[in-house]
């Protein structure tokens, strides 16, 4: 065997954790943050990959000798980091319709701003929770356990075993399904404190209108509107972030153990 092959079987391992940890973090929550220096983040992945492979050589395939095969492997593990990534990506989705909600029913909605979770233009109110969940994502090492369940993945799908592709393709998008649906059910429930009052707030001043019809009751509500939102958001910040933490705990903690 030459040098080349075999520097290459050795390698080849690594590869495929390196594969799977790098999908993985390219769509974390905060791992996965374009506001993450790009070598930082390739330096992390390579020594995670350096510390997990050495304890998942049992369960490692030998290098193929068709190109192919090797593709496909590299590819498949890829995946499998792309998809445990994007189910907390998708669960912080809630935080976006929540905001959006608010930011509608509170005057606004208007009021984009620089998003530094994912790096994109939102409103003030989902900017705001995506800041504080991002922060206690990492304060209550939530990171950790999503990592626990990057190396857990691997007693579900071991390398280069995977031969029912469409059985777990159909697994993986009902998943998806399930956590969008979850997403904006509750994004939607942390929006409902809004939702409420703001119902009462248009109907008071649709009453005010009919009873005083030469007073202008927008040009005057707007700023009542506006604090409204304010103070509700206030109230709502604490059980609102801390109910998609454990969400998002308890999605990283039994992400292999629910439905497999």
């Amino acid at each position: 065997m030459s040098p080349l092959a075999l520097n290459l079987s050795d390698l080849f391992p690594y590869m495929l954790v390196l594969s799977r940890v790098t999908g993985a973090l390219l769509m974390l929550p905060g791992l996965g943050s374009q506001y993450i220096n790009t070598p930082v983040r390739i330096l992390f992945s390579m020594a995670l990959a350096g510390m997990m492979a050495p304890l998942l050589m049992d369960n490692m395939p030998d290098a193929p000798n068709d190109p192919y095969l090797f593709f496909s492997y590299v590819v498949i593990e890829a995946l499998i980091g792309l998809f445990i990534g994007t189910m907390g990506r998708m669960l912080m989705a809630a935080l976006e319709v929540a905001g959006s909600v608010i930011g509608f029913q509170s005057g606004l909605m208007n009021a984009f701003v620089l998003n530094p979770v994912d790096g994109r233009q939102s409103s003030l109110p989902a900017t705001y929770l995506s800041v504080v969940v991002l922060a206690l994502f990492f304060v209550a090492d939530i990171h950790h356990v999503a990592l626990q369940a990057l190396y857990d993945s691997y007693r579900v799908f071991h390398p280069g075993v995977l031969n029912d592709y469409s059985r777990v393709g159909q697994d993986f998008m009902q998943s998806v399904v399930s956590m969008i649906t979850e997403a904006f059910i509750l994004g939607t429930q942390i929006a409902a404190p809004v939702i409420i009052l703001s119902l009462l707030f248009f109907v008071g001043m649709g009453l005010l209108n009919r009873l005083m019809p030469q007073l202008q009751v927008f040009f005057i509500g707007q700023p009542f509107q506006i604090f409204v939102g304010f103070m509700v958001l206030s109230m709502i910040v604490s059980s609102a972030c801390m109910s998609l933490i454990e969400r998002l705990s308890y999605l990283y903690a039994n992400l292999w153990h629910t439905g497999g």
